[in-house]
């Protein structure tokens, strides 16, 4: 899955190579404007290559064939085309059209704020943060049935123009000195089974968090720190409302990771047990992943009790991946000296520590401020069921049976009342 949020990885000079060779007739006024794509987007936290990758397939390499929109519009990306016959936004110079454009991507991939003014009169109509993804623009793609266009394979048709762009000439953006191009998996423990209740450990009656909705918050933060570092990282969540049962969420994530080949695979958990225990350990399968994973608890020790790293030989997810595997905890979600520590932090310094851990040296760049958002609330009171981090049951019984099933198969597992 291809963030849309995020440092661009083409450069002007492969966008400027990609336009010309398959529109040799096109505008110099669109070579000229192409360095805005990267601009506008740094400013928004948008990758700009991906945006000027949707303004080819809408306008057609900017020929404009067939397209309900002209090149005078400054409109590159068919926005406020709501139907047949309709001409769409307009825009003074081609600038602002771009922006337009990029703070419409923003809208659609993120529910942050617009660092500049809004010129897209279309911002407030969009359903925010509903497609992080390229892959979901795609109304026919998006699990939530909404996106930027109605036709099939939108998204995909779009990374297919950025793979193209990607292969010309041209200085693409370097990683750090010294850094090797890796390629990380990193994926998000756990899964939200719909209707409130995840299958995740749910620390807020102690003061903590719940680990799912927190690991889901810091996943692409990572992501963006190992980008940062010069390396290729994919990130994975499971589709929400979709999976029901731990074999399901085993298999998805399995399934998913086994579809390329990664150098390492990680797996983002929080620790549950009592309310009273504390710190950060990180699990491997071997010794291998064992360095990594070491390196990945020194850094995180820096703010939690370093309760080690160790080989785990009966974690399912570090059994079964292609790749090399780590999985994360923290820190303990049901502690709420921990959970303090996290929120003081910041989710941005968190994703830091584990990115450095996991490349093995100091990444440069400032971290974003820790969020001021408050902890979402516990589920109110009501009839009681005994959440297994496998799933919820209305009889002890049932969830008693599961945990033994599971901790026959060397899974950790807990029962809470809520």
């Amino acid at each position: 899955m291809l963030r849309i949020m995020g440092k661009s990885v083409s450069t002007a000079d492969q966008m400027q190579s990609y336009i010309k060779r398959v529109n040799p007739a096109v505008p110099q006024s669109v070579l000229d404007m192409i360095p805005f794509y990267l601009t506008e987007g740094k400013a928004e936290g948008v990758r700009g290559d991906i945006a000027f990758a949707q303004s080819c397939l809408e306008t057609g390499n900017f020929i404009f064939k067939g397209s309900a929109v002209t090149l005078d519009q400054n409109n590159f990306a068919g926005i406020g085309v709501t139907q047949n016959g309709i001409k769409g936004n307009s825009w003074a110079t081609p600038q602002i059209g771009i922006r337009a454009q990029i703070q419409h991507l923003k809208a659609y991939a993120s529910d942050d704020p617009l660092t500049g003014a809004c010129v897209d009169p279309r911002f407030k109509y969009v359903r925010r943060n509903c497609a992080e993804y390229v892959e979901h623009l795609g109304i026919q793609e998006n699990p939530q049935h909404c996106g930027w266009a109605a036709g099939k394979d939108y998204g995909k048709k779009i990374i297919q123009i950025l793979n193209n762009i990607l292969k010309e000439s041209g200085k693409a953006e370097k990683p750090q000195k010294g850094d090797k191009g890796m390629k990380y998996f990193i994926c998000v423990g756990h899964a939200n089974y719909g209707g409130g209740v995840y299958s995740s450990a749910d620390g807020r009656k102690q003061g903590g968090c719940n680990e799912y909705l927190y690991n889901k918050e810091l996943a692409p933060h990572v992501v963006k720190w190992l980008e940062k570092a010069g390396h290729k990282a994919v990130l994975c969540i499971a589709p929400e409302s979709k999976l029901h049962s731990l074999n399901e969420e085993i298999n998805y994530f399995i399934r998913e990771e086994h579809k390329d080949n990664y150098d390492l695979s990680v797996q983002l958990h929080l620790n549950a047990f009592n309310g009273s225990a504390h710190g950060t350990e990180v699990y491997a399968y071997n010794a291998e992943g064992l360095k990594v994973a070491e390196r990945i608890c020194k850094k995180l020790a820096t703010v939690w009790t370093d309760r080690g790293a160790q080989i785990k030989t009966g974690l399912y997810w570090t059994r079964k991946t292609k790749a090399k595997a780590v999985l994360i905890e923290s820190f303990f979600c049901d502690s709420k000296a921990d959970y303090q520590k996290a929120q003081k932090l910041g989710m941005d310094a968190h994703a830091k520590l584990i990115a450095e851990g996991i490349v093995g040296k100091s990444i440069s760049g400032s971290t974003g401020k820790p969020s001021s958002k408050p902890a979402a609330p516990a589920k109110p009171a009501g009839k009681a069921k005994y959440v297994v981090q496998a799933g919820a049951f209305s009889e002890k019984k049932n969830a008693d049976a599961l945990v033994k099933k599971l901790k026959a198969k060397g899974f950790d597992a807990i029962i809470k009342e809520v």
